[in-house]
């Protein structure tokens, strides 16, 4: 078994979301890597946007999906400036936007930051 393999075990049997790994990845990746997990998960925001059709519950469930693309743009832009630095609390207000996605969705993304 992997070290990859049994992260994702444990973190499955402790009730963690697989964003919480996400989270602690992202503070050590390359500014570059990080860059590309976070459009990876406005990417992956914009595929589950898809799914709504025009239903009062559905259109306040992609109102929803299309505030967390918002905010995770907003992130992304602020780090493209190499100077702005990536803080904890900056992880926990990206951390907040991927919990929207489906698990199968923050399971890929795990993947990439790991």
């Amino acid at each position: 078994m992997s070290i990859y393999q049994f992260m994702v075990l444990y973190m499955e049997n402790a009730g963690m979301s697989h964003v919480t790994g996400v989270k602690a990845n992202m503070l050590v990746l390359p500014r570059g890597r990080l860059l590309q997990a976070i459009a990876m998960g406005i990417h992956e925001l914009t595929i589950l946007g898809r799914y709504y059709r025009n239903e009062p519950d559905e259109l306040r469930s992609l109102r929803h999906v299309n505030e967390a693309i918002h905010r995770l743009s907003g992130h992304l832009r602020d780090l493209c400036n190499p100077n702005e630095p990536y803080t904890a609390s900056r992880g926990d207000g990206i951390g907040e936007q991927l919990e929207v996605l489906p698990d199968s969705m923050q399971k890929r993304l795990y993947e990439f930051t790991t």
